[in-house]
């Protein structure tokens, strides 16, 4: 109920807190029209002078823009962020509110969705950071959209890593499997299959489709 949202923060006699600010991004993004357009960009105008520092704030103010498709924007508040996280790399990359890295239940925003895979790459190469769960996945898929030479090098990279981890979070290596059938390797992606020791449905429609969570 994003609409209704948005009446009761307009309503709201008192000033935005940390909580409301995130709550009110969430709401913009998932509305995407002119109404939340112009509410989250007032919004972004207010956190910028303050000079808001907190991440759970910016990282939503970034799922917003990229859900816009307002990537200069996007990358201008990134840039802000002086002390960068797994999980602001990760919000720009994939353009994912934090809530949703938790939970892994949006996988198409920022970059990726914006089919700037390059840039979720170059970005990721830049990272000086060891990659979350998250990242893996969200650098598989771009990997996988890709599907070239520089994917399949950095796709290629990113399993040996997690092999040599023992990763076995079940998303993680459904979207290693994902890639792997983009590039056309079945035989490693039936080898990732055989690694899940807990197998579900996710597991079997990634194998049978080649399709990611």
């Amino acid at each position: 109920m994003c609409e209704q949202a948005l009446d009761l923060f307009e309503q709201m006699p008192v000033n935005s807190d940390d909580a409301t600010y995130t709550i009110i991004f969430k709401a913009c993004a998932q509305l995407n029209n002119d109404r939340g357009k112009n509410v989250g960009k007032k919004l972004c105008e207010q956190i910028l002078n303050k000079s808001v520092t907190n991440q759970f704030i910016l990282c939503s103010a970034l799922h917003m823009l990229m859900r816009f498709g307002d990537v200069k924007s996007a990358e201008h508040l990134f840039e802000l962020i002086k002390k960068k996280d797994t999980v602001s790399y990760n919000a720009m990359m994939k353009g994912n509110h934090l809530l949703y890295i938790l939970y892994l239940t949006e996988f198409n925003l920022g970059y990726v969705e914006n089919d700037l895979y390059k840039k979720a790459l170059d970005l990721f190469e830049q990272m000086p950071l060891n990659p979350s769960n998250v990242t893996y996945i969200i650098i598989f898929k771009a990997c996988a959209q890709l599907n070239n030479d520089r994917g399949k090098h950095v796709g290629e990279k990113l399993l040996g890593q997690i092999l040599n981890k023992s990763v076995t979070d079940q998303v993680v290596l459904c979207s290693a499997i994902y890639m792997l059938m983009s590039f056309g390797d079945v035989t490693r992606a039936e080898h990732f299959f055989e690694s899940i020791k807990e197998k579900n449905t996710v597991s079997y429609g990634a194998m049978m489709k080649g399709n990611q969570l």
